[in-house]
């Protein structure tokens, strides 16, 4: 049985980067989190795994 994820509050920065002061669970909240770093090009090209985090992320 699979149990649900408690829907947590982000605070005002994280907010701005997974779309809004809404609650989410914290898998959808990393889920969003990627997409914002994936979409703004933030991964070093010679090695995926570091981010170069902008000001928003940051």
């Amino acid at each position: 049985m699979r149990r649900r994820q408690q829907a947590l509050q982000p605070s005002e920065e994280p907010a701005a980067v997974v779309g809004g002061p809404v609650p989410l669970p914290r898998g959808e909240v990393v889920s969003k989190v990627w997409d914002y770093i994936k979409a703004n090009n933030l991964q070093n090209p010679e090695d995926r795994r570091e981010i170069l985090a902008d000001d928003k992320l940051r």
